[in-house]
């Protein structure tokens, strides 16, 4: 039995969701970025600001609790 070649479609599913993944994981890893830069100086931003941070990006970790 000769196998085609190429990548099977179980390989190519499993590319395609860990690229999806990879995007997924950039963006937190840069919101994690700006983060840290905002509470890297000295004070602490104000709660409306901390507050509409975590508004403009909870479609990345839903609606859950903060941990």
């Amino acid at each position: 039995m000769s196998e085609r070649p190429g990548r099977s479609s179980v390989d190519q599913a499993r590319i395609k969701k860990l690229e999806h993944e990879n995007k997924e994981l950039r963006i937190a890893n840069e919101i994690l970025k700006k983060a840290s830069a905002q509470f890297a100086w000295a004070g602490r931003p104000p709660a409306r600001q901390t507050v509409a941070s975590i508004a403009k990006h909870r479609w990345i970790c839903g609606d859950g609790a903060i941990q």
